[in-house]
């Protein structure tokens, strides 16, 4: 918790990102068994008690859209917070913001 008992984020953020990380461990994990049938990925043998066994694509394809459609709910949760004014970041740590661009 940051300091005087704020929060840096909303729930909004803190949803959509769970949100985010399970469905792209779900993806992964697919993805994984997937490319498991390939004859020249033998390295991922040593997954293969981790990895899902049953109903891969029928995980697999619902979690990609997930998170096409997480990514572009975030960036228009984004969109229309800066639109409103309501995320305005202090000058500070805009010093470096032209590396990113």
């Amino acid at each position: 918790m940051a300091q005087g008992g704020k929060h840096k984020t909303d729930l909004g953020t803190i949803i959509m990102h769970w949100i985010l990380v399970i469905t792209l461990t779900v993806s992964v994990a697919t993805g994984l068994r997937i490319a498991m049938d390939s004859p020249d990925q033998a390295w991922l043998v040593a997954l293969d008690n981790y990895l899902p066994l049953y109903t891969v694509w029928t995980r697999h394809i619902p979690a990609a859209v997930t998170l096409v459609a997480i990514s572009l709910a975030y960036a228009l949760y984004i969109y229309s917070r800066v639109s409103l004014s309501l995320l305005n970041p202090k000058p500070e740590s805009l010093r470096f913001a032209w590396l990113l661009a």
